[in-house]
């Protein structure tokens, strides 16, 4: 008797605990811990439109993101208020990934969508490589299922993800063949869809 089973395999690195070392303490960590903070980033809260400051040093932010370095370097409103506006995202995704610049661990924080998805939007609009792949990563390894497949997969997309949409494009193909119902396909990207499409049909 032969048994097909078809699925999906996540291979990572093992680790040893003789090559645990502790992490030492960066500048970031020394910084997070200090009151002297010479910038703000402005985030406004949708629904009451009010602000939330946020403060932050501008050798972080200038260090993570060359959007803000640049920003923050050149004659540019921001550089001559020494502050910023954030458009588009709530404080808590700002928040995260202004302790992510600090190098605070915020990997709990990928566990809720909510956070992560615009965080990852975030971390593409900033030119934020390292959060990225970092939040790539972990949606890859742990996060992707049929009830939010298609909210990740549209994600990726919007946050030119190429390596995301392509795991996200075959685990679809993979529930499709196997006839594992997927949550909210109807709002599946049309382009990616049709991709998945043509796939299943012919067989690849």
């Amino acid at each position: 008797m032969v048994v097909e089973m078809k699925g999906m395999l996540f291979v990572s690195e093992t680790i040893y605990p003789s090559c645990v070392k502790e992490p030492s303490s960066t500048l970031g960590d020394y910084l997070w811990e200090r009151d002297d903070e010479d910038f703000i980033i402005s985030v406004e809260n949708e629904g009451d439109e009010s602000i939330t400051e946020i403060k932050v040093h501008k050798l972080i932010l200038a260090s993570r993101s060359p959007v803000f370095d640049t920003m923050i370097k050149t004659d540019m409103k921001e550089k001559s208020e020494e502050k910023v506006e954030i458009v588009g995202f709530d404080p808590d995704t700002v928040e995260a990934a202004v302790e992510y610049c600090y190098d605070q661990d915020i990997t709990y924080r990928y566990d809720d969508l909510t956070i992560a998805l615009p965080l990852l939007q975030f971390a593409e609009k900033y030119d934020m490589k390292d959060l990225k792949k970092e939040i790539e990563t972990d949606l890859i390894k742990q996060s992707l299922s049929p009830e939010n497949v298609v909210e990740i997969s549209n994600a990726s997309i919007i946050s030119n993800s190429p390596i995301l949409r392509r795991f996200c494009s075959d685990a679809l193909l993979i529930f499709m063949r196997q006839g594992i119902h997927v949550e909210k396909r109807d709002v599946l990207d049309g382009e990616l869809a049709k991709e998945l499409l043509d796939k299943a049909l012919s067989g690849e």
